[in-house]
C-alpha cells in the first residue's frame, strides 16, 4: 500500500518538535501516527523518548520493553537491537532486561532451522518514489490532531499514548514462537555467540543520516565501521580519470566500513546515503576493547570482511573485467590471502620470480635502487592492482623493490599456478603481457635524463 503522504510530513514535523524540545506537540503526533502506522514501531520507540522527557520514566520503560519484546516475536532483528540500545542507554539500571532480550533474539535465530515468516514491513523513511508521495492520498487517513491546551489535556494525551504505544494486537496476531528472522539475515552477528553480540550491541553508538550524505569518504583514516538499521546506501569508487565505479547498494542489516578498520588503513571507498538512514556506528576503540576482552569478535569480523574483500575484487580489478561472474569466483580461488605489516618488503629488488600479487586492501610502493643516487620510487599501488608479472613473464629477477606503505591484505599465487591459471584462461595473460610492457616502457622513461614527472602508475617489477 502506499504510504499517505501525510504520514510523512507527521513525521518530520514529530522529529522537528522533538529537536526544539516541543515534547507535548510531539506526543501528540506520534499517538497518531501509531493509530495510523501500528506496524512500524519506531513511533512508539518515540513515544517512549518523549514519556521519559516529560517525567513518566515506568510507562517510558514499559513501551520501550514491548517494543523490545514484540520486535523479536514479529521477526525484526534489527528493531529488536535498536530497540534493546536505546532501552540499555535510557535505563542503563535495567540493563539485564534488554540483554536479556537481545540473548533471546540471538538464541531463537541460531536454532531456527526452517524458514521465517515475513514481518510486517517497517517502511520507515522511504523516498518520494517509493512512497508515491505527491499522488492522491490513500483513504481513511485524517488529518493530524492539534497538541494539548492543557496540564489536563497532557494528562490525557500521556495515557492516550501510552495505551497506544502498548497496544499491539493488529501487529502481532498469528506471529508466535516459531515466527522468527533469522540472525543470519544480518552479517557479522551471525557469527558471534550470545554474550558477544551483547557486548558489540551495548557498544555501539546509534545514528540519524540525512539522505545524500558521504558517511564514508574514500581516503580517510577509518576508525569506525557502521551497521545500516534503516534506509539505502551506495558504494562507490572514486577514479582519477572518470565517474565513480559502483560497487554495491546496500539495505536494512548491511554492515560496512569494516575493511579500513582491520586494516588501519585509509577508506578504498565512499559510502553515500541513498535515503535517510538509521545506523550503528562501532568505534575502533570500542571495538578494541572488545576484542581485548573476547577475541572471538576480531576472529568473526576478519572472516566476514575477507569475504567482502573478494567481492569488491571481483568487481573492480581490470584483471577481472572480461571474465563472467562464476569463471572470476574460480580465478580468486587460486590465491593465497597474505597480511603484510607497514614497511615489510613483499618483493626485493634482484630476486628470482617468485610469485603474482594482486593488492586486495592497503598500499605498497614500488621502488628501484640506482648505482651511486637514492632509492627511486617508480610507483604506489592500491587495491585491485598487480603486482610481480614481468618477473614471472620474462623468467628474469625483479627489478624492483616492493614495500608495504601501510597494514594491507595482497592476494597471492605462486609461479606454478601463474601459469595454470595462464594457459586455462588465456585472457588474463593478454591482459598481464600488454600491462608489463606499458611499464617497462614507463619505468625506461622515468629512469631515463629527461624523464618528467606523472608517470607512477606505471611499474616495473
Amino acid at each position: 500500500m502506499e504510504r499517505d503522504p501525510k504520514l510523512l510530513i507527521a513525521q518530520d514535523r514529530a522529529e522537528s518538535l522533538m529537536d526544539e524540545g516541543a515534547y507535548p506537540e510531539a506526543l501528540s503526533l506520534y499517538l497518531w501516527l501509531v493509530d495510523n502506522e501500528p506496524e512500524d514501531f519506531r513511533h512508539r520507540m518515540r513515544i517512549a523518548e518523549i514519556l521519559l522527557r516529560l517525567g513518566e520514566k515506568g510507562k517510558s520503560l514499559d513501551v520501550l520493553t514491548q517494543v523490545a519484546t514484540q520486535s523479536v516475536l514479529c521477526g525484526r532483528v534489527m528493531r529488536t537491537v535498536s530497540a534493546c540500545k536505546l532501552g540499555l542507554g535510557l535505563f542503563p539500571e535495567e540493563h539485564k532486561t534488554f540483554e536479556l532480550l537481545l540473548t533471546r533474539l540471538h538464541r531463537r535465530a541460531v536454532l531456527l532451522d526452517r524458514p521465517p515468516v515475513s514481518p510486517p514491513k517497517d517502511d520507515g523513511d522511504a523516498t518520494d518514489a517509493e512512497t508515491g508521495a505527491g499522488e492522491a492520498p490513500v483513504a481513511g487517513i485524517s488529518s493530524p490532531p492539534s497538541p494539548p491546551s492543557s496540564s489536563e489535556g497532557l494528562s490525557e494525551l500521556i495515557n492516550k499514548a501510552y495505551e497506544a504505544a502498548n497496544h499491539y494486537a493488529s501487529v502481532a496476531e498469528g506471529v508466535g514462537d516459531n515466527g522468527e528472522l533469522e540472525l543470519a539475515a544480518m552479517p557479522f552477528f551471525s557469527d558471534l555467540a550470545a554474550g558477544d553480540f551483547v557486548a558489540v550491541v551495548k557498544g555501539m553508538n546509534l545514528l540519524d543520516i540525512d539522505r545524500d550524505t558521504k558517511i564514508i569518504k574514500q581516503g580517510e583514516d577509518g576508525n569506525s565501521f557502521f551497521l545500516l538499521v534503516r534506509g539505502s546506501v551506495i558504494v562507490e569508487k572514486e577514479l582519477e580519470d572518470g565517474p565513480p565505479v559502483e560497487l554495491a547498494k546496500l539495505g536494512d542489516g548491511s554492515l560496512f566500513g569494516e575493511m579500513a578498520l582491520l586494516s588501519r588503513s585509509p577508506r578504498i571507498a565512499t559510502v553515500r546515503s541513498l535515503t535517510r538512514c538509521e545506523l550503528f556506528e562501532v568505534p575502533r576503540i570500542v571495538l578494541d576493547d572488545l576484542v581485548e576482552e573476547r577475541p572471538r569478535v576480531a576472529s568473526s569480523l576478519v572472516e566476514f570482511t575477507k569475504k567482502r574483500l573478494l567481492a569488491n575484487l571481483l568487481t573492480t580489478s581490470p584483471l577481472f573485467s572480461r571474465f563472467s561472474r562464476e569463471d572470476r569466483k574460480s580465478i580468486i580461488k587460486l590465491f593465497d590471502k597474505v597480511l603484510v605489516d607497514e614497511g615489510e618488503i613483499v618483493v626485493e629488488e634482484g630476486t628470482e620470480p617468485g610469485a603474482l600479487y594482486l593488492v586486495s586492501s592497503g598500499e605498497v610502493a614500488v621502488t628501484r635502487a640506482e648505482e651511486g643516487k637514492e632509492k627511486i620510487r617508480l610507483a604506489t599501488l592500491g587495491p585491485g592492482e598487480v603486482f610481480g608479472e614481468i618477473s614471472l613473464l620474462k623468467n628474469q629477477p625483479a627489478n624492483a623493490s616492493v614495500t608495504a606503505e601501510t597494514r594491507s591484505v595482497l592476494l597471492r599465487l605462486d609461479r606454478e599456478r601463474f601459469f595454470n591459471m595462464a594457459m586455462q584462461y588465456p585472457p588474463i595473460l593478454e591482459y598481464l603481457e600488454n600491462l608489463s610492457e606499458e611499464r617497462l616502457a614507463a619505468t625506461e622513461e622515468i629512469l631515463s635524463d629527461d624523464w618528467v614527472y606523472g608517470a607512477d602508475d606505471l611499474i616495473m617489477v
